[in-house]
């Protein structure tokens, strides 16, 4: 929700310096959000009124799993989505409405693990965020099977997140040990 916010500000000032410079061909763009709230149970909601709104094009979602849930409705409604980060594997390489602008899970997962296997490092201790387990499994599974194939090993796998309340200090613990 954080990295949301930061990106929907990032956004507003985005089209308020185009509108400020003439917009685009001369049309103020306007700029709808819609927020989904805490968990997906109200993804489909938040989807269904921007189409009421009739919007064009769609900035987002900004994780894994909500893009899971909104991509089947974004192709139904042939409506454009520009996901900044959303990295699934499974989101990519589709014939669909949704462009991603960064890499897969997996290609980041094995940069990770080629740049730190150059520094040096042999073993590491994974922390994984459940929070968006659709995300935070798949790049572990990735990182750990590039890391193992350049002779590396992961040591320790420590989750959190899955829960309401997040104990850091637990996963910390787990990976020192």
């Amino acid at each position: 929700s954080g990295f949301s916010e930061d990106a929907r500000n990032g956004v507003m000032l985005g089209v308020e310096q185009r509108n400020q410079a003439g917009g685009i061909e001369g049309r103020r763009i306007e700029l709808i959000v819609q927020d989904h709230g805490d968990g997906l149970a109200r993804v489909p909601a938040a989807f269904q009124a921007l189409r009421e709104a009739r919007v064009v094009a769609v900035i987002g979602p900004y994780s894994s799993a909500v893009g899971l849930e909104v991509m089947p409705l974004a192709n139904a409604a042939r409506l454009l989505m520009l996901s900044p980060n959303v990295a699934a594997n499974a989101l990519a390489g589709q014939d669909d409405y949704m462009v991603r602008i960064g890499r897969t899970v997996q290609q980041a997962a094995q940069s990770y693990a080629q740049l730190l296997h150059e520094r040096g490092h042999t073993r590491i201790a994974l922390a994984r965020d459940m929070g968006n387990a659709v995300f935070s499994t798949t790049w572990s599974e990735d990182f750990h099977a590039a890391f193992s194939a350049l002779g590396g090993a992961v040591v320790a796998q420590a989750d959190f997140g899955a829960e309401p309340a997040v104990s850091y200090e637990d996963a910390v613990r787990t990976m020192l040990a």
